[in-house]
């Protein structure tokens, strides 16, 4: 599907990469969108590099220090491209490509389900895994009844209730 957008890189170096230390962690992230690079990294950036070695990260937490900055990416980052969603090159080419599409995905959606994906999404963003799971669960649920359009059980839980 993507490779029929404009969505697709033009070339490698355009490519959202991240690099992973040794051990699994990330090392350096380029070409992310600010706005993922913030829910994930908590800085709006298109590049960020770790420190290479102890040395570097001693200097870089110096700075930091000295600079008395609250929040200060010298203390995780070596290197950070800021850059604002607007100057985003994807972002106008996704605000397009959704107009295009005159956000018709969404419009197929049942209202619950938009609901509780926007249920689901607040708590990824709150740290609440049962919530998400909740909701989840609500969603598979519309889509049921959704499917199998059966009147019967368009207004009832799908949930068996334990007898008591």
């Amino acid at each position: 599907f993507w490779k029929n957008t404009s969505f697709s890189a033009l070339c490698d170096e355009e490519t959202p990469t991240i690099y992973r230390t040794k051990f699994g962690g990330v090392s350096a992230v380029h070409n992310f969108c600010p706005e993922v690079s913030y829910k994930y990294f908590y800085y709006y950036a298109d590049h960020m590099q770790k420190y290479i070695d102890e040395l570097d990260q001693e200097v870089g937490h110096r700075i930091a220090e000295k600079d008395n900055l609250d929040n200060d990416w010298k203390f995780t980052w070596m290197d950070l491209s800021p850059r604002f969603y607007l100057d985003c090159e994807v972002f106008q080419s996704v605000k397009e490509f959704n107009e295009g599409q005159n956000n018709s995905f969404l419009k197929k959606l049942h209202p619950n389900i938009l609901l509780q994906l926007n249920r689901m999404e607040n708590c990824i963003d709150n740290g609440d895994p049962t919530g998400v799971l909740h909701a989840a669960s609500n969603v598979l649920e519309t889509m049921a009844k959704d499917v199998t359009g059966n009147p019967n059980v368009a207004n009832k839980s799908l949930v068996k209730k334990a007898s008591q």
